[in-house]
């Protein structure tokens, strides 16, 4: 009898009519305001940043396709300069086409740039928080609302990708604008809000194809409420069909004209391959592979809060009796599909389930308004004033500690071009290649010139976009024969020694650090940048994660090239001004015979590193580690050589975190992550008693990192006792 007493208690608050003060509504446009601002920041930060690799690039993308649909006057995307009008195969017909109009208006309006190419994505994350907030209000109460606000931009994923100007950020804007006209309509029946529904949800349907599964789950929800409603309002059903309709219309003008284009089945043939894995592998081995992505991307307070709030929401509104708040439920449904059908889309894509934020925040908005209609039971003075305080109080704490793991998820996110540990593999940001590029065009190509890459340069559309809209081709190793374009880049970190050989004899080669300008003629210069931390300003806007960099010729950079390779060229006599000149001086001074000169040289350069003596069974040392912290750590690791090393051999460089950051909720990433490219001077090439430096980008994660190193390949020197890979520093 008490526990019946106790249930009957509790459904009564519940069913309860919600009692909405001034005060709950001013605190509710505050936490407002304060989760735009929040995500405001978030998206804002590097917003006029150079376009990066990793995922971000896709932005890179957005920029050419805008500039080719205003050239050519077409209405297709087409994701890479051409020098005439492309026709229908070249169109890129695996979404549909609204997010590249809405770019292409930007571009219009305000030009191509790296900002513009990312402000879209700006203004939807911050024009989604009133909108969520709006929904919340309408199915809750004002603080439920804003909690939904508030839990919408806590999570990882959200600040991570905020400025991301992809698919998930606009879809789930008019999503959420569809929703808002749905939620009102079903409460109010006037036809305005029916009108909102179908922009929303036409817009969101025009982004990405999920939209279609969130019409069809409204749809099927407003059929389902017939049994709770044997005579349904003839508005109702008119509102399904015309949603329905406007599904039909949307899905079918697409698919006719990608059938036109003959690029129906390059859409098809895409979601197979974005399905990968069979439908029949269970959905527990699927998931332990994206545990940690999913964990750092929201947390595991806030995934527990994600799967209380489904319960919360379905018993809401069987108590509540109110099919509008089922509208959560959709947005759940939509997100699964994305997530569970196309799995190989979610194994490669850290950012697949970003649209599971808009679900999130409407757990909360639930979660908020249960324990509110609860305590009223035992806040029996100013109940109305409190209840609802308090209960917010008590959410935004957890928000609190969600919050905390996504500040560092978003430093990295940067870092690394949202790509984040990359399950292990090296990741470049490709900074300091995408500013060699563009400072190469703006002073040595015309406006037409026609640009080759070399598969050494991992070229995407973020380098492409740096080359100004020029035209570029791929092109294969030359020897002698004409390069068949204006000038053809390499980065010589990943090409084979003897094929450097021939570039350097064959070709005029400007070398910015490792990468090479080749273009016909003769000569050789090498450039080495100068890299220098950003102000405060700088950081904000235009560096958030990578050095203030210049390109400076380096007589030193160009001995040191020419000689390993085989080519004569003099000594500089230029004194050195940088820690690699002295390292570079020291080894004249060694093949000079200056004994003196060299360990002079050798003093002032271990001056600045800290001390290491690994000795290697083969006499090879690693004698010093240099890391340095700032925009963007790095390490930078000195060995001296005992001879050149066997053909194939190279450093190996990794890391694996040893202890999560203080006060995090999410756990150490268990991946062991390969950090450090290929040397520009391969081992193959080193001389006896020379020093080489190896400088990597830690792109360090969240926790205490332990960096570990090891000589790789057929012969490579191993330590005379331990384990291959020693350790070599932690950070920080």
């Amino acid at each position: 009898m008490m526990e019946s007493g106790t249930i009957r208690r509790v459904l009564d608050l519940l069913q309860a009519p919600d009692v909405v003060t001034p005060t709950e509504r001013r605190v509710s446009r505050a936490v407002v305001l304060f989760a735009m601002a929040l995500i405001a920041l978030a998206a804002s930060w590097g917003v006029a940043a150079p376009i990066l690799s990793g995922h971000e690039a896709s932005m890179a993308s957005m920029g050419i396709i805008a500039d080719n649909m205003l050239k050519w006057g077409i209405a297709a995307p087409v994701w890479l300069p051409t020098d005439a009008p492309p026709d229908p195969s070249s169109y890129y017909c695996h979404h549909p086409f609204g997010i590249f109009w809405t770019t292409t208006l930007f571009v219009a309006l305000f030009g191509n740039s790296d900002a513009i190419c990312r402000l879209p994505a700006v203004i939807a994350s911050i024009a989604t928080v009133p909108v969520v907030f709006a929904i919340g209000r309408e199915l809750y109460r004002p603080i439920a609302g804003a909690s939904a606000a508030l839990a919408f931009v806590c999570l990882p994923i959200s600040l991570s990708f905020a400025n991301f100007n992809a698919l998930e950020v606009p879809l789930m804007l008019w999503c959420s604008v569809g929703l808002f006209g749905w939620v009102r309509f079903r409460k109010r029946r006037a036809r305005g809000d029916l009108v909102l529904c179908l922009f929303g949800m036409s817009m969101a349907m025009n982004t990405d194809w999920p939209a279609f599964v969130l019409a069809l789950a409204l749809i099927l929800i407003e059929l389902g409420a017939l049994r709770w409603r044997p005579l349904p309002s003839l508005r109702a059903l008119a509102a399904s069909a015309w949603l329905a309709l406007s599904a039909v219309v949307i899905g079918g003008s697409y698919l006719a004209l990608f059938h036109h284009w003959q690029k129906l089945g390059d859409l098809l043939a895409s979601a197979d391959a974005r399905a990968g894995m069979p439908i029949n592998v269970g959905l527990s081995r699927v998931l332990d592979g994206r545990a940690y992505w999913v964990d750092l991307m929201f947390t595991p307070l806030g995934i527990a809060i994600g799967k209380v709030g489904l319960g919360l929401i379905m018993a809401l509104a069987l108590v509540r009796r109110r099919v509008d708040q089922m509208a959560a439920v959709a947005v759940l449904a939509m997100c699964l599909a994305q997530y569970l059908l196309f799995r190989q889309g979610a194994e490669v894509h850290v950012f697949w389930p970003h649209t599971f934020a808009l679900f999130f925040a409407f757990s909360v908005a639930a979660l908020v308004t249960t324990l509110a209609a609860a305590s009223r039971g035992w806040l029996s003075r100013r109940s109305d004033i409190l209840a609802p305080l308090v209960s917010f109080a008590l959410v935004a704490a957890a928000l609190g500690a969600v919050v905390r793991d996504a500040i560092p998820t978003l430093v990295w996110a940067r870092r690394t071009g949202g790509r984040f540990n990359e399950k292990g593999a090296f990741i470049e940001s490709d900074g300091d290649k995408t500013f060699a590029l563009r400072q190469f065009a703006k002073a040595e190509l015309a406006p037409h010139a026609r640009v080759g890459m070399h598969a050494s340069m991992r070229h995407n559309w973020s380098t492409v976009m740096s080359l100004g809209g020029r035209v570029v081709e791929s092109v294969d190793m030359k020897r002698g024969e004409p390069l068949g374009c204006d000038v053809a880049f390499f980065d010589l970190r990943f090409v084979e020694p003897l094929d450097v050989t021939d570039l350097l004899s064959a070709y005029d080669v400007v070398l910015m650090g490792p990468y090479a300008a080749v273009r016909e003629g003769e000569g050789f210069e090498a450039f080495s940048f100068e890299e220098s931390e950003p102000t405060l300003l700088e950081r904000a806007t235009r560096y958030p994660s990578e050095p203030v960099r210049a390109l400076e010729p380096d007589p030193f950079a160009t001995w040191e090239v020419a000689f390993h390779y085989g080519f004569d060229a003099p000594p500089p006599d230029d004194d050195p001004t940088t820690l690699e000149h002295v390292r570079i001086a020291h080894n004249i001074a060694r093949l000079r015979g200056d004994s003196g000169g060299a360990e002079a040289f050798r003093a002032e350069l271990m001056s600045a590193f800290d001390a290491r003596d690994i000795e290697l069974k083969d006499g090879t040392r690693v004698v010093g580690v240099r890391v340095s912290a700032g925009v963007s750590p790095s390490a930078t690791i000195l060995v001296e050589a005992a001879h050149g090393l066997p053909s194939g051999v190279g450093i190996r460089v990794q890391s694996r975190v040893l202890d999560r950051a203080a006060l995090a909720l999410t756990p150490p990433d268990p991946t062991t992550r390969v950090v450090g490219a290929p040397l520009l001077i391969p081992p193959r090439a080193w001389r006896r008693g020379l020093l080489y430096s190896l400088r990597v980008r830690l792109l360090p994660r969240p926790g205490r990192e332990r960096f570990d190193m090891a000589f790789t390949g057929f012969g490579a020197p191993r330590p005379p006792s331990g384990p291959a890979p020693f350790e070599l520093f932690r950070y920080p």
